[in-house]
């Protein structure tokens, strides 16, 4: 008797979507799919002697759903350290803070009162009294002030007194997709995070001593460095060498940035799932090109990196960088890198954190390092490019990355590659 066919499982969401024609079962977009997305607009301060973030938010959120949105949510991932909060690691108690405080919230005209307002641990929930009606654009505005932790231990915080990695640091919509609805996980630092396709402009000012680094590009680069910074920036965008743009001696010679007591930072990201930036006063700076398959197509590898004493592979991070985009965009996935620059900012304190074009890496004297910059360097394929959410199959990217990571051990370090084997 011959074996008949049988259809793998199907979890009930996917069988809905099915029926609603926005999935297929060849993964092929279904003839009535469709994403939300969103336009952010944030100006914000970093006030370092108590490390807050203070800004506005304004976001122009567009419903492409079939379904009028009669509510409204928002992650406020900062909360996670709020005394009382849910978490799934054990936290020092010295990290711990009163959580993110937002005001002034509005969708469109209409002041969403606190009676319509929850915060959930670090989700916020609105009830505006308008529901978003499909195919409309919902302006929504409040203002924030996000804690920062005072010394990182996941992710992003502070390295040290003058330096910060600033990740889920503002109100950001939560997902309302096809499959789940709205996105009403609760972040509890061991799941990471899903969201909508996005446009950012950001505004951040820091005191005047800062270098901030970011997703997306500066859009003013002339009106924070002086000169030869711009100089060695427009080179070691072309350069296949690692260029240093900022070295120690420049912060010791007063040549890295234009004079005021304060800088504002633009940046300007688009199409992107998350917005993140770190700033140092003492961080040194490479960067370089890498061929993205080709010398048409580059991505300028950059890495922002403390000065450490005794043997560390930080000064050869842009050269692991180059290996890893070209390798990625010719192998494995073989498709052209998303994005048009990536950053390793080594400001953690363990393993690393990928965040679209920037990630949040730690220091190590082996090369463990170039492992882990390969991994969040691969990030931005899973889940970034992919849209994969994180929250629920988390399994699925880091699957992805790792393949792609023992691949970059493979060709450019095989004696580690073999010993990882045994």
């Amino acid at each position: 008797m011959g074996l008949e066919a049988q259809m793998l499982f199907e979890p009930t969401e996917l069988q809905a979507a099915l029926q609603q024609e926005t999935r297929t079962r060849t993964g092929v977009p279904g003839k009535k799919y469709w994403q939300n997305s969103a336009a952010y607009y944030i100006k914000a301060s970093y006030h370092a002697d108590s490390a807050l973030i203070t800004g506005h938010l304004s976001v122009m959120y567009k419903n492409q759903s079939p379904d009028t949105l009669k509510k409204v949510y928002l992650k406020l991932m900062q909360n996670v350290y709020a005394k009382g909060s849910p978490r799934a690691w054990e936290t020092n108690p010295a990290y711990l803070h009163q959580g993110v405080r937002i005001g002034n919230v509005y969708i469109d005209s209409c002041r969403i009162e606190p009676a319509n307002r929850d915060i959930s641990s670090t989700l916020l929930h609105l009830e505006p009294e308008q529901g978003i009606a499909p195919g409309a654009v919902a302006a929504i505005y409040m203002d924030f002030t996000t804690p920062m932790q005072k010394q990182i231990k996941y992710r992003s915080g502070a390295l040290d007194s003058a330096t910060l990695f600033a990740g889920y640091w503002f109100p950001q919509l939560c997902v309302y997709d096809d499959i789940f609805g709205w996105d009403r996980v609760q972040y509890l630092l061991n799941t990471e995070n899903y969201n909508d396709f996005s446009n950012y402009l950001v505004e951040l000012t820091l005191p005047g001593n800062y270098v901030v680094w970011a997703t997306g590009q500066q859009l003013n680069p002339e009106e924070t460095f002086q000169n030869p910074i711009l100089r060695r920036i427009t080179k070691s965008k072309k350069s296949r060498t690692p260029v240093q743009i900022i070295a120690l001696e420049d912060y010791a010679n007063n040549k890295v940035l234009r004079e005021g007591d304060s800088l504002v930072w633009k940046f300007e990201a688009q199409n992107m799932p998350d917005f993140a930036w770190g700033a140092s006063t003492h961080f040194m700076w490479e960067g370089a090109a890498a061929l993205n398959p080709d010398d048409k197509n580059t991505c300028w590898v950059q890495s922002a990196y403390p000065e450490v004493k005794g043997k560390n592979d930080d000064a050869r991070i842009v050269e692991y960088a180059q290996k890893a985009v070209e390798l990625f965009s010719n192998t494995f996935p073989g498709v052209a890198y998303p994005y048009a620059a990536h950053i390793t900012f080594m400001g953690g304190k363990s393993g690393g954190m990928e965040f679209p074009m920037i990630a949040n890496n730690t220091s190590y004297d082996s090369t463990y390092t170039s492992v882990v910059v390969a991994h969040e360097i691969a990030h931005n394929y899973f889940p970034f490019y992919m849209g994969i959410n994180e929250r629920k199959f988390g399994w699925f990217d880091e699957m992805f990355t790792t393949q792609m990571e023992n691949l970059y051990l493979e060709q450019h370090f095989p004696a580690v590659y073999k010993r990882s084997l045994k």
